[in-house]
């Protein structure tokens, strides 16, 4: 499967001037092509990462093989801080129930109204970032 990405991201902060719950950011994505918004005290320092149009999708479809080939995929990133701690982008996933069976042995997933693929796959070269201090 061939992704273009680029070979070199320069991570960039730039503080908004903008007070709103991440909550309500969330929802201010409305209907933003691949929208995103992963809320709550997970990665380290941040309350929030949102974003949407990822620069890239990647269909891997029910190929647990192809889906992890896809997530080890990525820039060289400059700029960033030697600690550890920024986000700035990059791969956003829904790894699905039905692509856990392809690792241990487990059942098959609830019934759905609406199946859905094993996985989702998007790379975002931008995001906004609600860090611990507001």
């Amino acid at each position: 499967m061939r992704i273009d990405l680029p070979e070199v991201a320069t991570l960039v902060r730039e503080p908004l001037d903008l007070e709103l719950e991440s909550w309500r950011a969330a929802l201010a994505l409305g209907s933003e092509p691949g929208a995103f918004a992963l809320l709550g005290d997970w990665a380290g320092a941040s309350r929030a990462v949102l974003g949407g149009a990822p620069l890239v999708t990647a269909p891997v479809g029910d190929e647990p093989d192809a889906a992890f080939d896809v997530l080890t995929r990525r820039p060289r990133v400059l700029g960033a801080p030697a600690g550890g701690g920024a986000v700035g982008g990059g791969w956003v996933a829904v790894l699905g129930y039905p692509l856990g069976r392809h690792l241990e042995p487990v059942g098959g997933p609830p019934p759905r109204p609406h199946p859905r693929p094993a996985a989702g796959l998007a790379f975002h070269d931008h995001v906004v970032r609600l860090d611990a201090g507001g």
